[in-house]
């Protein structure tokens, strides 16, 4: 998925060894970021917020990074248990929510989302779990979609302005 390919070549001779080679493409340093993810947006910002959730603090600023560049505001948290703190003190207009979370789970988080708060935002499983009985709990959770990283960006762009974009 990242446009690279592996190769693997042996005489097939036992104790000669295998080659492995694995080619990636490189890529440009990522940009610095200037302003902290959390202030990313401001109450009189006319971008939708979108709260990103991820215990992987690297994984969560980098989503925030492309939810960003795509022209939408982003908040962070890392644990499942500030969740529907941080959806009640923002409210963020979609949660892109991490499953794998310590403490709550995403999908406990989405439960306590849809049973706490009123008109709650639409909720995107962005994980790692990409079985059909995954993309099942994920649904029967009241999630919106349901992602599996790692992450295909025109999907995720589409499903943002498919929920969040006016027209």
């Amino acid at each position: 998925m990242h446009g690279g390919d592996v190769s693997a070549f042996s005489k097939g001779i036992a104790g000669e060894g295998s080659e492995f080679i694995v080619r990636l493409p490189a890529v440009a340093a990522p940009l610095q970021r200037v302003k902290p993810v959390a202030s990313a947006v401001t109450p009189t910002s006319e971008k939708p917020l979108v709260l990103i959730v991820d215990d992987n603090r690297d994984a969560a600023d980098t989503m925030a990074l492309l939810v960003e560049a795509l022209g939408y505001g982003a908040s962070v948290v890392n644990d499942g248990l500030a969740v529907v703190d941080a959806v009640r003190r923002e409210a963020p207009a979609l949660v892109l929510l991490d499953i794998g979370l310590p403490g709550l789970s995403g999908l406990e988080v989405a439960q306590r989302i849809r049973a706490e708060i009123a008109d709650p935002p639409p909720l995107i499983a962005v994980t790692g779990y990409g079985q059909e009985r995954d993309r099942q709990l994920s649904f029967d959770a009241g999630f919106f979609a349901h992602v599996a990283k790692p992450l295909d960006i025109e999907q995720l762009e589409t499903l943002l302005r498919r929920l969040l974009d006016p027209r």
